[in-house]
Protein backbone atom coordinates (compact mmCIF):
# COMPACT_ATOMS: atom_id res chain seq x y z
CA UNK A 1 0.00 0.00 0.00
CA UNK A 2 2.93 2.36 0.74
CA UNK A 3 5.52 3.43 3.32
CA UNK A 4 5.70 5.77 6.30
CA UNK A 5 8.90 7.72 6.74
CA UNK A 6 9.88 9.26 10.08
CA UNK A 7 12.89 11.60 10.16
CA UNK A 8 14.57 13.33 13.13
CA UNK A 9 17.06 16.18 12.97
CA UNK A 10 18.36 15.42 16.47
CA UNK A 11 21.61 13.46 16.05
CA UNK A 12 21.32 12.26 19.64
CA UNK A 13 17.91 10.75 19.02
CA UNK A 14 17.90 7.05 18.21
CA UNK A 15 14.89 4.90 17.48
CA UNK A 16 14.52 2.09 19.95
CA UNK A 17 12.22 -0.95 20.11
CA UNK A 18 9.42 1.09 21.68
CA UNK A 19 9.57 3.57 18.83
CA UNK A 20 9.45 0.68 16.39
CA UNK A 21 6.44 -0.81 18.15
CA UNK A 22 4.61 2.52 18.10
CA UNK A 23 5.43 3.10 14.45
CA UNK A 24 4.37 -0.44 13.52
CA UNK A 25 1.02 0.02 15.26
CA UNK A 26 0.61 3.46 13.69
CA UNK A 27 1.40 2.04 10.26
CA UNK A 28 -1.18 -0.69 10.68
CA UNK A 29 -3.80 1.78 11.87
CA UNK A 30 -3.15 4.16 8.96
CA UNK A 31 -3.24 1.23 6.53
CA UNK A 32 -6.66 0.11 7.78
CA UNK A 33 -7.94 3.70 7.76
CA UNK A 34 -6.78 4.22 4.18
CA UNK A 35 -8.27 0.89 3.09
CA UNK A 36 -11.60 1.82 4.69
CA UNK A 37 -11.45 5.24 3.06
CA UNK A 38 -10.79 3.71 -0.34
CA UNK A 39 -13.56 1.15 0.16
CA UNK A 40 -15.96 3.95 1.07
CA UNK A 41 -14.91 5.93 -2.01
CA UNK A 42 -15.45 2.88 -4.22
CA UNK A 43 -18.86 2.28 -2.61
CA UNK A 44 -19.83 5.91 -3.19
CA UNK A 45 -18.71 5.72 -6.81
CA UNK A 46 -20.71 2.54 -7.33
CA UNK A 47 -23.74 4.13 -5.67
CA UNK A 48 -23.43 7.20 -7.90
CA UNK A 49 -23.19 4.99 -10.98
CA UNK A 50 -26.19 2.96 -9.83
CA UNK A 51 -28.19 6.12 -9.20
CA UNK A 52 -27.20 7.51 -12.61
CA UNK A 53 -28.18 4.22 -14.27
CA UNK A 54 -31.50 4.21 -12.40
CA UNK A 55 -32.17 7.81 -13.42
CA UNK A 56 -31.40 6.96 -17.05
CA UNK A 57 -33.71 3.94 -16.83
CA UNK A 58 -36.47 6.06 -15.28
CA UNK A 59 -36.12 8.65 -18.04
CA UNK A 60 -36.30 5.95 -20.70
CA UNK A 61 -39.32 4.35 -19.00
CA UNK A 62 -41.10 7.70 -18.73
CA UNK A 63 -40.35 8.42 -22.37
CA UNK A 64 -41.74 5.01 -23.38
CA UNK A 65 -44.91 5.64 -21.37
CA UNK A 66 -45.32 9.09 -22.97
CA UNK A 67 -45.06 7.50 -26.40
CA UNK A 68 -47.57 4.77 -25.51
CA UNK A 69 -49.99 7.32 -24.08
CA UNK A 70 -49.74 9.64 -27.08
CA UNK A 71 -50.23 7.01 -29.77
CA UNK A 72 -53.66 6.19 -31.18
CA UNK A 73 -52.71 2.49 -31.26
CA UNK A 74 -53.90 0.31 -28.41
CA UNK A 75 -51.30 -1.28 -26.14
CA UNK A 76 -51.63 -3.96 -23.47
CA UNK A 77 -48.86 -5.54 -21.40
CA UNK A 78 -49.34 -8.95 -19.74
CA UNK A 79 -47.29 -10.92 -17.25
CA UNK A 80 -46.61 -14.66 -17.43
CA UNK A 81 -49.97 -15.42 -15.77
CA UNK A 82 -51.81 -13.43 -18.47
CA UNK A 83 -52.55 -10.71 -15.93
CA UNK A 84 -52.75 -7.14 -17.23
CA UNK A 85 -49.88 -4.99 -15.96
CA UNK A 86 -50.51 -1.94 -18.13
CA UNK A 87 -52.95 -0.57 -20.72
CA UNK A 88 -52.67 2.80 -22.43
CA UNK A 89 -55.39 5.41 -22.74
CA UNK A 90 -56.24 4.41 -26.31
CA UNK A 91 -57.09 0.90 -25.10
CA UNK A 92 -59.10 2.19 -22.16
CA UNK A 93 -61.06 4.63 -24.37
CA UNK A 94 -61.81 2.11 -27.09
CA UNK A 95 -63.12 -0.48 -24.63
CA UNK A 96 -64.70 1.99 -22.18
CA UNK A 97 -62.44 0.70 -19.41
CA UNK A 98 -60.64 2.20 -16.45
CA UNK A 99 -56.93 1.29 -16.36
CA UNK A 100 -57.08 1.08 -12.57
CA UNK A 101 -59.92 -1.47 -12.71
CA UNK A 102 -58.19 -3.69 -15.27
CA UNK A 103 -54.69 -3.93 -13.75
CA UNK A 104 -54.29 -7.35 -12.15
CA UNK A 105 -57.13 -9.00 -14.07
CA UNK A 106 -56.34 -11.61 -16.69
CA UNK A 107 -56.67 -10.82 -20.36
CA UNK A 108 -59.37 -13.48 -20.63
CA UNK A 109 -61.45 -11.84 -17.88
CA UNK A 110 -61.47 -8.46 -19.62
CA UNK A 111 -61.76 -9.77 -23.20
CA UNK A 112 -63.65 -13.02 -22.67
CA UNK A 113 -64.89 -13.01 -26.29
CA UNK A 114 -61.36 -13.89 -27.46
CA UNK A 115 -61.39 -17.27 -25.71
CA UNK A 116 -61.13 -20.09 -28.26
CA UNK A 117 -60.50 -17.69 -31.17
CA UNK A 118 -57.40 -17.03 -33.27
CA UNK A 119 -56.57 -14.34 -30.74
CA UNK A 120 -55.95 -16.87 -27.97
CA UNK A 121 -54.26 -19.26 -30.40
CA UNK A 122 -51.81 -16.62 -31.60
CA UNK A 123 -51.05 -15.24 -28.13
CA UNK A 124 -50.33 -18.68 -26.72
CA UNK A 125 -48.22 -19.49 -29.77
CA UNK A 126 -46.18 -16.31 -29.28
CA UNK A 127 -45.50 -17.14 -25.63
CA UNK A 128 -44.79 -20.83 -26.23
CA UNK A 129 -42.41 -20.24 -29.14
CA UNK A 130 -41.06 -16.87 -27.91
CA UNK A 131 -41.64 -15.42 -31.37
CA UNK A 132 -43.72 -12.37 -32.43
CA UNK A 133 -47.08 -12.91 -34.15
CA UNK A 134 -49.05 -10.69 -36.52
CA UNK A 135 -52.65 -11.24 -37.57
CA UNK A 136 -55.97 -9.56 -38.29
CA UNK A 137 -59.20 -10.28 -36.47
CA UNK A 138 -62.77 -9.01 -36.28
CA UNK A 139 -63.26 -7.49 -32.81
CA UNK A 140 -66.76 -8.79 -32.28
CA UNK A 141 -67.97 -6.57 -29.39
CA UNK A 142 -67.49 -3.44 -31.54
CA UNK A 143 -67.69 -5.05 -34.99
CA UNK A 144 -64.26 -3.63 -35.69
CA UNK A 145 -61.33 -5.07 -37.61
CA UNK A 146 -58.03 -5.02 -35.72
CA UNK A 147 -54.47 -5.53 -36.85
CA UNK A 148 -52.58 -7.10 -33.95
CA UNK A 149 -48.86 -7.44 -33.26
CA UNK A 150 -47.86 -9.42 -30.15
CA UNK A 151 -44.30 -9.60 -28.85
CA UNK A 152 -43.12 -11.97 -26.09
CA UNK A 153 -40.84 -10.40 -23.47
CA UNK A 154 -39.07 -11.30 -20.24
CA UNK A 155 -42.10 -10.05 -18.31
CA UNK A 156 -44.74 -11.76 -20.46
CA UNK A 157 -46.44 -10.46 -23.62
CA UNK A 158 -46.79 -6.99 -25.16
CA UNK A 159 -49.71 -6.43 -27.52
CA UNK A 160 -50.22 -3.63 -30.05
CA UNK A 161 -53.60 -3.23 -31.81
CA UNK A 162 -54.67 -0.91 -34.62
CA UNK A 163 -58.12 -0.22 -36.04
CA UNK A 164 -58.07 -1.19 -39.73
CA UNK A 165 -61.83 -1.10 -40.29
CA UNK A 166 -61.55 1.61 -42.97
CA UNK A 167 -58.89 -0.38 -44.80
CA UNK A 168 -61.06 -3.48 -44.63
CA UNK A 169 -64.04 -1.52 -45.96
CA UNK A 170 -61.99 -0.31 -48.94
CA UNK A 171 -60.73 -3.84 -49.48
CA UNK A 172 -64.29 -5.21 -49.41
CA UNK A 173 -65.52 -2.51 -51.80
CA UNK A 174 -62.72 -3.22 -54.26
CA UNK A 175 -63.43 -6.94 -54.07
CA UNK A 176 -67.12 -6.35 -54.77
CA UNK A 177 -66.30 -4.07 -57.70
CA UNK A 178 -63.89 -6.63 -59.08
CA UNK A 179 -66.54 -9.35 -58.73
CA UNK A 180 -69.04 -7.18 -60.61
CA UNK A 181 -66.54 -6.51 -63.40
CA UNK A 182 -65.71 -10.19 -63.54
CA UNK A 183 -69.38 -11.09 -63.86
CA UNK A 184 -69.88 -8.56 -66.67
CA UNK A 185 -66.76 -9.81 -68.43
CA UNK A 186 -67.86 -13.44 -68.29
CA UNK A 187 -71.50 -12.86 -69.29
CA UNK A 188 -71.01 -10.20 -71.99
CA UNK A 189 -72.80 -11.09 -75.25
CA UNK A 190 -69.77 -9.97 -77.24
CA UNK A 191 -66.16 -10.96 -77.24
CA UNK A 192 -63.90 -9.12 -74.80
CA UNK A 193 -60.16 -9.28 -74.45
CA UNK A 194 -57.54 -7.89 -72.05
CA UNK A 195 -54.15 -6.88 -73.45
CA UNK A 196 -50.94 -5.90 -71.67
CA UNK A 197 -48.81 -2.84 -72.45
CA UNK A 198 -47.17 -4.73 -75.31
CA UNK A 199 -50.57 -5.43 -76.89
CA UNK A 200 -50.34 -9.12 -76.06
CA UNK A 201 -53.50 -10.98 -75.12
CA UNK A 202 -53.68 -11.62 -71.39
CA UNK A 203 -57.24 -12.86 -71.16
CA UNK A 204 -60.18 -13.66 -73.41
CA UNK A 205 -63.79 -14.21 -72.44
CA UNK A 206 -65.86 -17.14 -73.68
CA UNK A 207 -67.18 -15.24 -76.71
CA UNK A 208 -63.73 -15.10 -78.31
Amino acid sequence: MGSIWLVTHNPARHFDLEDQRILTNLSGFIGVALANLRARQVAEELLQREQAAQQAFDRAANRAIQILESTTDCFVSLDHEWRITYINQATAKLNNLSPVDTIGKTYWEVWSWSRGTIVEQNYRQAVANQTPVHFEVLYEPLTMWLEIHAYPSIEGLNIFCRDISDHKQVETTLYQQFAEIEAIYNTAPIGLAILDVNLRFVRLNQKL
